[in-house]
């Protein structure tokens, strides 16, 4: 009779925490985790145990590779079961349970949870990343097939511009050489398919054809004209020095610029003959300096470069120079010019009478 009086020792799942919170939790239903949730802590709870001194359970997760069986726990010292970073997957808590006093031995399944996969393992994941993939590259050939069809475009507006430029610079009274000379380096831009500098170069020289026509029709301009034109005529012919050719422009004070008068297109030819004659491949650092200054009737220029002189194309140079100062003659004969060249550069002096505008 006393046998069959006592209650039957058992053991539950009374509490769960995951991730250090509490989990509420329902007899027979399965407990669903999402991948994040994966330290958890079964508090058991039991019934029929008189004697929590002689009952021992250990336990084992069945679903992880490693299934052995936990050492014996007394339940007087422990009743807590836990299961840090928990791999996804589906696992059964079985718990082995020893009452010595009731001599009951078996194996219990407490609880049956999952943990579920993170979204980058689940196939609808792999299928998402590989149609972006697709459509990735696919935008990119779409996107790179349209860039080059912008730049055949591009080109051939530059083409059309370059075309254009040519024809008006049959028009202008500038050297020839220079205009073409200066064509052919913005060409250069265009079959490199370089379609920012093509497109700056080209304004620039639109720009400076433009001053050209406008200022070669007239017979005087402002000082502060004339340096813009040359600033930009020195950029155009730049082209095809890489830029190594350093220009500076120099003045006194007391020069006021858009008061101070210069008959046009005289200056620009001497800077011409400088990029075509002055400097060659020995010089590393080749330079042209302009200054400025005034006397009581007179404007004095003064052009400086450390090119390699007249010796070595003395026809050339002084033919042009010759030209220069014939045309000086004719605007007024008190206006003069002075040449001193050798093999270390070349300084021009030009005396411009009536300094000031009408």
């Amino acid at each position: 009779n006393y046998l069959a009086n006592r209650v039957k020792t058992c053991l539950f799942v009374s509490s769960l925490e995951v991730n250090g919170k509490q989990r509420s939790i329902h007899d027979k239903e399965p407990i669903t985790l999402d991948y994040f949730e994966n330290d958890l802590e079964f508090e058991l709870g039991g019934v029929g145990i008189k004697f929590p001194k002689k009952v021992y359970f250990s336990y084992r997760i069945n679903g992880l590779e490693n299934n052995n069986w936990s050492e014996l726990i007394s339940y007087n010292q422990s009743n807590k079961v836990s299961l840090p970073f928990v791999p996804s997957g589906n696992y059964k808590l079985e718990v082995q349970l020893i009452d010595e006093y009731n001599g009951i031995r078996e194996i219990l399944i407490l609880s049956e949870f999952q943990i579920k996969s993170p979204f980058w393992q689940i196939p609808f994941f792999y299928l998402f990343v590989s149609f972006l993939f697709v459509f990735i590259i696919y935008t990119g050939l779409k996107k790179n097939f349209n860039r080059k069809t912008q730049i055949q475009r591009e080109r051939a507006k530059l083409e059309l511009k370059v075309s254009e430029a040519k024809l008006e610079a049959l028009k202008s009274q500038m050297n020839p050489h220079f205009v073409f000379n200066s064509l052919n380096a913005i060409q250069n831009f265009v079959i490199e398919n370089d379609i920012d500098s093509s497109l700056s170069y080209m304004n620039s020289f639109a720009s400076l054809m433009r001053k050209s026509l406008d200022y070669s029709s007239r017979k005087e301009i402002s000082l502060e004209e004339e340096i813009e034109f040359l600033k930009l005529f020195v950029k155009i012919q730049n082209l095809r020095f890489g830029n190594k050719v350093k220009f500076k422009v120099q003045k006194l004070k007391d020069i006021i610029l858009s008061e101070t008068a210069i008959p046009p297109m005289i200056l620009q030819p001497i800077l011409e003959n400088c990029f075509e004659h002055a400097f060659d491949e020995e010089i590393e650092h080749p330079f042209i300096a302009i200054d400025f200054q005034l006397s009581v009737t007179s404007l004095i220029v003064t052009i400086r470069d450390n090119g390699i002189g007249f010796d070595a194309q003395p026809k050339e140079s002084s033919k042009g120079l010759k030209l220069i100062s014939e045309r000086l003659s004719l605007l007024n004969p008190k206006n003069r010019l002075s040449v001193s060249s050798n093999s270390n550069g070349t300084e021009i002096n030009i005396v411009f009478h009536h300094r000031l505008r009408e």
